[in-house]
């Protein structure tokens, strides 16, 4: 850490305790290509952007 950022994601089954993943990374702007990486590979796989509501 120190100075650096952290993308962390979680996911499961509702009511499990799921699986969680760190990634580290040397500032923010790697975080966030990391994070639209990963956005654009579930939209590939059908995923949707939650709608407000």
């Amino acid at each position: 850490m120190f100075g650096g950022t952290a993308l962390v994601r979680q996911w499961g089954r509702i009511g499990t305790a799921g699986r969680q993943v760190c990634e580290l990374h040397h500032d923010a702007g790697q975080a966030r290509d990391a994070l639209a990486r990963q956005l654009r590979a579930k939209r590939r796989r059908g995923y949707r952007d939650r709608t407000a509501g």
